[in-house]
């Protein structure tokens, strides 16, 4: 059955959400206002405290909410799923009776360390420390991850030219191939604090941190060992 809204009918919708947005508790005018400086002031200390942030915007307040001042202190939270940093929403609740509870859009600025390029990189680059260094960052600017500490991207692998002060994520890096299929490779197998060396081949290609097949070539068995650096692999017993 078709639905047919009149122009009647759209003003009387109209005048229901009004009533809905204006059911919260307490008179219009001062109170009102003095109940947005209360609820601005409790986001703000939360965003401080809590989100760790450096700086907070407070989206706008519907006037028309008829919000009475909390005599209590206010309770200030993080809804499910919204973000500790950039753009979000935190909630407000005010527990007196009758009380009331508010979403309030917000935007999170919060600064910390970041790894950088240090100069223009080539794709390809095996980052060294001579490529990066460590500079203070907004963190709600940076979309695709960061690192903080330089010595987790040493040895990674540019999937693509960055310019100087970009930041390094996972989404610009890969690890580095140190091993490939067919190689001849250096076994390291540690015993109880002894290590041997042995010869063996790559049976797979293999990036830093990777597990891979690898043959032993003097007992020919075949063993999952953990790459370390390039032609390198290690076996824990």
């Amino acid at each position: 059955m078709k639905t047919i809204i009149t122009q009647t009918t759209k003003e009387h919708i109209t005048a229901a959400l009004l009533a809905i947005l204006l059911l919260f508790a307490g008179p219009a005018g001062a109170s009102a206002s003095e109940a947005r400086v209360q609820i601005s002031q409790a986001v703000k200390d939360f965003a401080l405290k809590t989100l760790s942030a450096n700086e907070i915007k407070i989206g706008h307040l519907d006037k028309r909410l008829r919000l009475s001042t909390c005599s209590s202190p206010l309770n200030v939270f993080l809804p499910r799923g919204a973000k500790k940093v950039g753009k979000s929403t935190v909630g407000v609740k005010c527990s007196d009776t009758p009380g009331w509870k508010i979403y309030v859009p917000v935007h999170v600025n919060r600064f910390d360390n970041v790894v950088v390029a240090k100069q223009s990189l080539p794709r390809g680059t095996v980052i060294g420390y001579a490529d990066i260094e460590i500079t203070k960052k907004d963190l709600s600017q940076l979309n695709y991850g960061h690192f903080k500490v330089s010595s987790d991207v040493i040895g990674m692998q540019l999937k693509r030219p960055i310019q100087r002060g970009t930041p390094l994520s996972p989404n610009n890096l890969k690890p580095r191939q140190m091993v490939r299929r067919g190689d001849i490779i250096t076994i390291l197998a540690e015993v109880q604090g002894l290590t041997v060396r042995v010869k063996g081949n790559a049976l797979a290609d293999g990036y830093r941190g990777e597990a891979i097949r690898v043959k032993n070539q003097r007992s020919k068995r075949v063993v999952q060992a953990e790459v370390i650096a390039p032609g390198i692999v290690r076996i824990r017993l």
